[in-house]
């Protein structure tokens, strides 16, 4: 086997044939990377690449699909992992990863649930932890690779924070499981409750509150610091946006912790998600995905979200 080879395997699996191979992993994934794993695959689906893939006029596309942010991978690679306790070993995996694609002919591939059952296992045994503390991340390095080739895949980007310091796994779904205290008196408060939506588990500060019923996109809004010089999407809070009423997918996020305390998904918004193309195929039934428009999800608890760094209507073209 060559890397053409490793390539033309990768390539055989569409959306559907991911779709399974997600299906059947899932369980095996540590719950601190369950939700991560799929926020991410719904970041960067496989529609996405082939629509730029197969674009003669970048511009040109970019426009039919209403995309704007930085929607190509390649460019962000090593960042887009950050959100997942898995990217601590990215780097060991990228390597282990390259290393199988440039294997010798001799080697055959088995099924893609099973290259990414051992690679993981094999990253396991060298950094002695759980695999399935690396079995979501190394869902993600194949579908990466699949998405951008060896080369970019094997450069990255150095500009991602730091994965040097991260509390173990337990305390992470630990402290995604706290409630914000409402005072001394709190229960007997029925108006007015306050929330903490949290948007970046790395720093302590990216956090902002959220009224009870309040959408998660005008309690964004209530954050008057500068997100703008970061991305010119973010007009007002760190949740890009600008129409609020679901009609241009400039909010979807996606959602961490606390979905439960996110009012159900109605048919509106799920039709609206459809549209920009932005739900997986379990999502479908799912009455609190893991993928939301912020400016439909009210909040009844604590959150946390991730923030994708693009948006655009993949589905419901013009």
């Amino acid at each position: 086997m060559d890397m053409d080879a490793f390539r033309a395997f990768l390539n055989q699996h569409d959306e559907p044939a991911w779709d399974e191979v997600l299906a059947d992993l899932e369980p095996s994934f540590h719950p601190v990377d369950r939700e991560a794993t799929r926020i991410w695959f719904g970041f960067w689906p496989l529609k996405l690449r082939r629509i730029l893939r197969e674009s003669t006029d970048e511009a040109a596309t970019a426009q039919e699909y209403l995309l704007d942010g930085r929607y190509r991978l390649e460019h962000q690679l090593d960042e887009s992992v950050d959100f997942l306790f898995g990217s601590i070993y990215w780097d060991r995996v990228k390597a282990a990863l390259l290393e199988r694609s440039e294997s010798g002919p001799g080697r055959n591939l088995e099924s893609l649930g099973s290259e990414i059952r051992s690679l993981a296992g094999a990253v396991a045994s060298q950094v002695k932890v759980e695999a399935s503390l690396l079995l979501g991340i190394s869902a993600v390095g194949f579908m990466a690779f699949q998405q951008v080739g060896a080369e970019p895949f094997g450069n990255g980007s150095a500009s991602g924070p730091s994965r040097s310091k991260r509390p173990n796994p337990a305390k992470i779904l630990k402290r995604r499981s706290r409630t914000t205290s409402q005072g001394l008196f709190g229960f007997l408060r029925t108006v007015n409750r306050k929330f903490t939506v949290r948007f970046d588990e790395s720093k302590r500060e990216a956090t902002f509150s959220c009224i009870e019923g309040q959408d998660l996109s005008s309690a964004s809004a209530g954050d008057e610091r500068d997100y703008q010089t970061r991305d010119h999407r973010c007009i007002a809070g760190p949740i890009p946006a600008e129409c609020r009423v679901a009609s241009c997918g400039y909010c979807w996020i996606g959602v961490l912790s606390g979905r439960e305390n996110i009012i159900e998904l109605s048919e509106h918004e799920r039709r609206r998600l459809n549209y920009f193309g932005y739900l997986d195929s379990s999502s479908h039934t799912e009455s609190h995905p893991v993928i939301r428009l912020a400016c439909q999800s009210k909040c009844y608890g604590d959150v946390t979200v991730v923030v994708p760094p693009w948006n655009g209507s993949l589905d419901g073209r013009r």
